[in-house]
């Protein structure tokens, strides 16, 4: 098996596991209640949800230059690929950064970190969308 084969087969397993939990905490963070122990418990599993996002990500990146090497670095130049990475870097630090609010955080607190959340998932989801129509459309 190939770089390119191995490479993309991982890229692959990272984006199903790992983009599908974004749309899960874009959709549990926005139906946060005020107060509660339900708002603890769905903090605490968006907290491991940012963690799994931002470890798919993470391998995403990997895989993806990892593919890019295993084709002879025939895109690495072109303004697309850099912007695709880019935008990738971005998405996960916006899951980072949430998760990262999300496990440090005063109880009272809590409610508005879960929106934080969600309002950054969803904004990580149209990166990824943005990312799959550019390195599937690979324009210019």
């Amino acid at each position: 098996m190939s770089l390119f084969s191995a490479s993309f087969v991982a890229h692959l397993i990272a984006a199903i596991f790992g983009v599908g939990p974004i749309v899960v905490m874009a959709i549990v963070g926005s139906r946060a209640p005020a107060t509660g122990e339900l708002a603890l418990e769905r903090r605490e599993l968006l907290a491991r949800l940012s963690r799994w996002v931002s470890l798919a990500l993470a391998l995403m990146l990997v895989t993806g230059v990892a593919m890019e090497i295993g084709v002879g670095g025939v895109f690495h130049r072109t303004w697309w690929y850099r912007a695709s990475v880019l935008l990738l870097l971005l998405a996960g630090a916006l899951v980072g950064v949430a998760g990262r609010r999300l496990r440090t955080t005063e109880p009272a607190d809590v409610p508005a970190r879960i929106r934080f959340a969600a309002r950054a998932s969803r904004l990580a989801c149209a990166l990824i969308v943005a990312i799959t129509l550019l390195m599937t459309l690979r324009p210019g």
